[in-house]
């Protein structure tokens, strides 16, 4: 992970027609990066890179609250950048397509370094923009292209230098020459004759170091050596003595060369560190988002579940008026088909009527025959014929109350029959309805069904990437603290958060701190130095092992 610095010479002008706001001494417009050009490093920010910045949810949440600080110059000591040293805000950005370019507007704050720069700005000089990050860099065909999956940006800060690589240059050797200014000074204070003091002194004026370093370092020893030569006297070095004190300066000169290139190695694990840092804590907000997700899942669980046994309810009391009705229709059924039964044998009885009735009508045309034909008997057979008339009337009476009482039956049977007949429609349509809504409530049942099965799916595989997401902080937080991993994954659970494993890691390394002593010599730290050289260059399987997390959690955050 290397720290980026990219600047752009005469990106930025100063908006007079916008009125300033409150605390605000005026406002800055310009181009603050090109994602189609490399820059004067020859590396190339790629869009994607500051689309997924822009993206960031740390980065809305600081525009939109005004707390996208940016600094006058870069930091030489530190990565992340202070309120106590703003001079500018971001405000707003945009991105032009055409141009492939990305705009910025700044508010120049009312603060010391604020004033310094709107100064500046009034006298006439022409300030560039430079972005602070960090992250890989990846070889290609074309050059260099910042990685967008590692990049971690800062900040924008406001410079006057136009090439970033001399200003890095400077940045590092300032902190070279102050590590290597402190060394000296150890190295003369640990001194305890005048020939240690001499070869310190030879070592001083063959060095790098400006001339009012090396004045301040030279007056220190001289002195030293007053001090030394008020409380012992002067001895004359023989041969022997000039050997040593020759063998002691190119000891001397080695271990200053030794520990400059040690403090070099500390200051880029310093800023590992620092990204680690930072990741851990992504990391810890990436498992808290998931855990109130997974909660939510749980909720959503419970309510679904809580619908599907009201349904289930439901659907057993439309089962219950399903059962009811089909059994008021069988009754109906029953009593149109006992109707049917009694207007059949009303048929035959009418019809058997009409036979008789026929029957009854070939008799009489006999009889009148027979009564023309015996109308010469007429006198004799009076009684007869009056006896006869009185059955024919009274077979005529009985014709017509049977024909009475058949109309009267039949119009009983046609009305009854209408009757069942409404109430089979109607029951039909309450019998249609029925199964419309059991159909519709089945649906609804194999839908919800889907939605659980859905949901618990959805709900085993977060608990499966939460416990891979565990299992990767665990192992993290043990790689920085030095602990062995599986004496902190036996006390841990599934469900505990990342605040409580942090506090198991630093509970364990406390304790063996209390146990544990750390004894080393400048020997020592010279043989570990290749050591640690080696280890820093060669990308080990843990690397690999966090990148590919990096990785997953990227896609991860994306899918969520």
């Amino acid at each position: 992970m290397r720290v980026l610095i990219e600047t752009r010479l005469n990106a930025l002008r100063l908006n007079e027609s916008k009125k300033p706001r409150k605390g605000c001494l005026g406002h800055l417009e310009g181009v603050c990066a090109d994602y189609k050009n490399p820059t004067r490093n020859g590396r190339l920010y790629p869009l994607p890179l500051w689309e997924k910045v822009f993206k960031d949810s740390i980065f809305k949440e600081s525009l939109e609250n005004h707390t996208l600080f940016g600094e006058l110059d870069h930091p030489e000591d530190r990565f992340e950048p202070l309120m106590s040293k703003a001079c500018i805000v971001m405000t707003d950005y945009r991105i032009d397509e055409d141009e492939g370019l990305i705009y910025g507007g700044f508010d120049i704050l009312d603060t010391p370094d604020g004033r310094i720069l709107k100064s500046i700005l009034d006298y006439g000089s022409v300030v560039g923009v430079s972005s602070r990050g960090q992250g890989d860099i990846i070889e290609s065909a074309e050059g260099e292209v910042v990685s967008e999956d590692s990049y971690e940006f800062a900040c924008f800060d406001v410079v006057s230098t136009p090439a970033v690589e001399k200003a890095r240059q400077t940045v590092s050797e300032s902190m070279k020459k102050k590590t290597f200014k402190e060394s000296v000074e150890k190295q003369i204070k640990d001194a305890d004759t005048i020939s240690d003091l001499n070869i310190i002194r030879s070592v001083v004026r063959a060095s790098d170091m400006n001339k009012s370093d090396m004045d301040i370092i030279v007056e220190s020893i001289e002195d030293k050596c007053k001090s030394i030569q008020s409380g012992e006297k002067t001895i004359l070095p023989d041969s022997n003595d000039l050997h040593e004190s020759t063998t002691t300066t190119l000891e001397s000169a080695k271990t200053i060369r030794e520990n400059k290139k040690l403090y070099r190695c500390i200051s880029a694990l310093r800023s590992q560190v620092s990204a680690y840092k930072h990741r851990e804590k992504r990391y810890a907000e990436s498992m808290n988002r998931q855990s109130s997700e997974i909660d939510k899942l749980n909720a959503q669980l419970y309510s679904e579940r809580k619908k599907y046994r009201l349904c289930s309810k439901e659907v057993g009391q439309y089962k219950e008026q399903l059962s009811k009705i089909k059994e008021t229709s069988d009754s109906k059924t029953r009593r149109l088909s006992e109707a049917k039964t009694r207007l059949a044998q009303s048929n035959n009885d009418a019809k058997s009527l009409r036979d008789e009735n026929s029957k009854l009508t070939n008799d009489l045309r006999n009889l009148k025959e027979s009564l023309s034909e015996k109308s010469r008997k007429l006198t004799e057979t009076l009684s007869d014929s009056v006896r006869k008339d009185h059955e024919i009337d009274e077979l005529r009476r009985k014709l017509s109350i049977i024909e009475s009482n058949n109309s009267r039956v039949i119009s009983e049977q046609e009305s009854e029959i209408s009757n069942i007949d409404e109430e089979v429609t109607e029951y039909s349509m309450l019998l249609d309805e029925a199964r419309e809504k059991l159909s519709k409530s089945e649906e609804s049942i194999k839908s919800m069904n889907e939605t659980l099965v859905s949901e618990r799916n959805k709900r085993k595989e977060l608990l499966s990437a939460y416990k891979d997401l565990q299992e990767s902080y665990i192992k993290k937080s043990c790689k920085m603290s030095g602990l062995d991993y599986q004496s902190i994954r036996s006390s841990i659970k599934t469900e505990d958060s990342a605040q409580r494993i942090d506090k198991l890691v630093e509970s364990r390394r406390r304790q063996l701190d209390k146990y544990s002593t750390l004894t080393f010599s400048m020997n020592d730290m010279s043989c570990g130095k290749d050591a640690l050289i080696e280890s820093i260059r060669k990308p080990t399987q843990n690397d690999i092992e966090d990148s590919r997390l990096d990785s997953f959690l990227e896609n991860t955050q994306k899918s969520l």
